[in-house]
């Protein structure tokens, strides 16, 4: 499941993020709003899927640490909330 959803998201914002960057016409305003939604996806499907699977995996055991558990699940709301304060402009 885990593969299934980070792969395509990471090709998908991937290919948004070189399109955008490449292109000079596609350099503009609402463009870096999309741009910047799909970085703090790729951030988000980097760390959090793999290290919740890997949880899963070994029976609800982690084994990353106190600090990685704060982060994994602090990360979600810090990315929504990046890029809803990028769509509003403040």
């Amino acid at each position: 499941m885990v593969v299934c959803s980070l792969f395509p998201g990471i090709v998908g914002n991937g290919a948004l993020f070189y399109t955008i960057c490449k292109a000079k016409k596609f350099r503009n305003v609402p463009n870096s709003f999309l741009l910047n939604i799909a970085v703090t996806n790729v951030v988000m499907l980097i760390v959090c899927p793999p290290m919740l699977a890997t949880s899963y995996v070994l029976g609800m055991r982690w084994p990353f640490g106190g600090v990685a558990c704060k982060l994994v699940h602090s990360i979600p709301q810090a990315t929504l909330a990046i890029s809803m304060f990028s769509l509003l402009g403040k």
